[in-house]
C-alpha cells in the first residue's frame, strides 16, 4: 500500500512539473521536457500492469478496490498526458 502511495505522489509531482514546464517558456519545448513526456506517456501503463500483477491484494474485494483507484488513475494520466502535449504541440508549431 506504501509503494503505490509513493509512486501516485511521484507521479501527480512529475506531471505538475511536465505541465508547468510545458506551459512555461517560449520556443520549441526542451529537450527534458520532451524525454519527460514520453517516458510519462509509456512508463505509466507499465506501472499499472506491474501494480496489478505484483502488488495487488488478496481477496476479491480488495482487488476491485484495486482496479477503481486504476481507473480513477488512468483518467489523471490522461488528463496530464493531455495538459502536457498541447502546450508542447503548440510552442513545436509557433516555432517551426
Amino acid at each position: 500500500m506504501r509503494v503505490r502511495r509513493l509512486v501516485a505522489l511521484l507521479g501527480f509531482l512529475l506531471g505538475a512539473v511536465g505541465v508547468v514546464g510545458a506551459v512555461g517558456g517560449e520556443g520549441p519545448a526542451p529537450p527534458w521536457l520532451l524525454r519527460l513526456f514520453a517516458g510519462w506517456c509509456v512508463a505509466t501503463p507499465y506501472w499499472w500492469w506491474l501494480e496489478y500483477r505484483l502488488l495487488r491484494p488478496e481477496g476479491e474485494e480488495a482487488r476491485r478496490h484495486v482496479a477503481a483507484e486504476q481507473a480513477l488513475s488512468r483518467w489523471v494520466w490522461l488528463g496530464f498526458t493531455l495538459a502536457m502535449a498541447v502546450p508542447i504541440l503548440a510552442r513545436a508549431r509557433m516555432a517551426g
